[in-house]
């Protein structure tokens, strides 16, 4: 018997010739070509998982717009209640700086009024807060500086 020559499997010639198979270049040139887009099998080709139809950028802006309006309407309410609860004097010494999570930040000029505030008034502030600003608050921290020294 005739021996056969061993062709290396990794050679083009050692492949098994395997059906036609598509990729998705060949379905893109069907789709261009003006037919519709089908397998070897003769089914249509699916592009791919259904997304949820495209959003206006118009929309997107006016929705981040209208969270930062409001985030900006509970902020000054409670500013409002925070000159109220501390007084004139102390609200010259003091700033709201922002609020998150139902925590109101507070940046104070000096470490002695930040001590009096967030510890031994705290309790009393944050009741003030919540029944002159009607908005959530669970906890009051306060931090010395936050802002430039100057006219304010």
């Amino acid at each position: 018997m005739g021996e056969r020559a061993s062709i290396p499997p990794s050679s083009p010639q050692g492949r098994r010739p395997r059906g036609k198979r598509e990729t998705g270049i060949d379905l893109l040139r069907a789709a261009a070509r003006g037919g519709e887009a089908r397998r070897a099998d003769g089914r249509r080709a699916e592009s791919g998982p259904r997304r949820p139809s495209a959003v206006p950028v118009g929309e997107v802006i006016a929705k981040v717009v209208r969270g930062q309006t409001r985030q900006q309407d509970v902020l000054s309410r409670i500013e409002a209640a925070w000159r109220e609860a501390v007084g004139a004097k102390t609200a010259l010494d003091t700033r709201v700086a922002h609020f998150k999570a139902g925590v109101v930040t507070i940046d104070v000029r000096t470490s002695a009024l930040s001590q009096e505030l967030g510890v031994y008034l705290k309790a009393s502030l944050l009741s003030r807060l919540q029944e002159r600003s009607g908005v959530s608050i669970k906890d009051l921290r306060c931090r010395v500086g936050g802002w430039e020294e100057g006219p304010r």
